[in-house]
């Protein structure tokens, strides 16, 4: 029976089963599963559907894989696709280059398969009038998902699997810069204010996608933090955090962690964003037992997150000064990690004016300094 025809553009996914890697492909457990919808980022073990041209093409390049020919697949690849690019065949170009790039990460050669991931964004960037929005994010996805299936596991191969999450980052930075870039000119253009709406929410989806790779375990919260804060999702951020410090045995440095992420709140995202991370936090601080924070404090008592409080104050109240007064003032608490005075330093310049610019302040700045003394 002859195929129905598609619109032009359609990038309509099909399922195809992808086995996760099993004991004895290096690597199995969490590198092989599904994220969950909670995560926020729902990936389908799929593969986009293609034209019976490119599937007999695909076909070959899947045979020359399965041969152990994985540089000569990705080049032969990168030749058809050129070809496509000439005739104008933008569709069947996509449609090859996330292919094969799905091929190559079944077979754990995530060097070549970046390539061609790039090679997959460049080309559907240079093309934003010929996909719509909704389908990219599916496809952009779908390829992130093949990514993550092909995380071997830390204990058995933990530089394999920080290479292949750098490809991973690598790919998905790069529909970073390719969305954002979109919604610029979306925001320049009057008549397109409803796609801008919609970007930005798509900013927000590969931000949230970003921070769930930085943790997958072995996690990089540090590295997570900012995007977390850019995803606009405060409360899956704070369970994560408190499910990390938890990971480690102890609940003692909950307390920077917090703070590093209420920063970044603050610089990224706003103050009811950083509030609501603070709380959510606190309330699942609360949720365990018998936690005991730095100095042998309880969640209420601790200096770190009274700091993070009253920070949050200062920046809605625009105070560089009273801002300044709560670092000198928390100093002891904010020195057990010298890498929170640059964030705050980086937030500050950011978020408030310096003190020469404060102007009428004086009375509620003196107010405020004295209940924070009597603290």
């Amino acid at each position: 029976a002859r195929r129905p025809r598609r619109r032009p553009g359609s990038l309509a996914l099909h399922q195809q089963q992808v086995a996760p890697r099993g004991p004895t492909q290096r690597g199995s457990g969490m590198a092989g599963a599904e994220r969950a919808p909670e995560d926020g980022v729902a990936v389908a073990a799929a593969a986009p559907q293609i034209s019976p041209g490119v599937e007999r093409v695909l076909k070959r390049l899947q045979e020359s894989v399965a041969q152990g020919h994985y540089y000569e697949a990705q080049q032969q690849c990168r030749t058809i696709c050129n070809r496509y690019q000439k005739v104008g065949k933008v569709e069947e170009q996509v449609q090859l280059l996330s292919a094969t790039t799905c091929t190559l990460l079944q077979h754990h050669q995530h060097r070549s398969a970046l390539d061609l991931a790039l090679f997959l964004v460049d080309t559907i960037a240079s093309h934003p009038e010929r996909f719509a929005l909704p389908e990219v994010l599916s496809l952009v996805k779908t390829v992130e998902g093949a990514f993550r299936r092909s995380f071997p596991s830390a204990e058995e191969a933990p530089q394999e699997l920080e290479d292949v999450r750098q490809s991973d980052i690598s790919y998905m930075m790069a529909v970073l810069r390719m969305v954002q870039q979109q919604r610029k000119q979306a925001a320049a253009d009057s008549t397109r204010l409803a796609a801008g709406d919609e970007l930005e929410k798509a900013v927000q989806d590969v931000h949230r996608i970003l921070a769930d790779i930085y943790m997958h375990p072995p996690a990089q919260p540090v590295l997570a933090v900012e995007h977390f804060a850019r995803a606009g999702v405060p409360q899956a951020h704070a369970e994560a955090v408190v499910d990390y410090v938890g990971a480690t045995g102890s609940y003692l440095a909950a307390d920077i962690e917090i703070t590093r992420a209420v920063v970044a709140h603050l610089a990224a995202a706003s103050v009811a964003s950083a509030l609501t991370f603070l709380r959510e936090a606190k309330k699942c601080l609360k949720g365990k037992k018998d936690i005991v924070l730095w100095g042998g404090t309880d969640v209420e008592a601790s200096p770190l997150l009274h700091f993070c409080s009253y920070l949050c104050l200062s920046i809605e109240r625009r105070s560089r000064a009273l801002a300044d007064f709560l670092v000198g003032k928390y100093q002891p608490a904010l020195a057990r990690d010298p890498s929170l005075a640059v964030a705050i330093e980086h937030c500050l310049a950011e978020r408030v004016p310096s003190p020469r610019q404060a102007d009428g302040l004086g009375d509620l700045l003196g107010g405020l300094m004295s209940s924070l003394l009597q603290a």
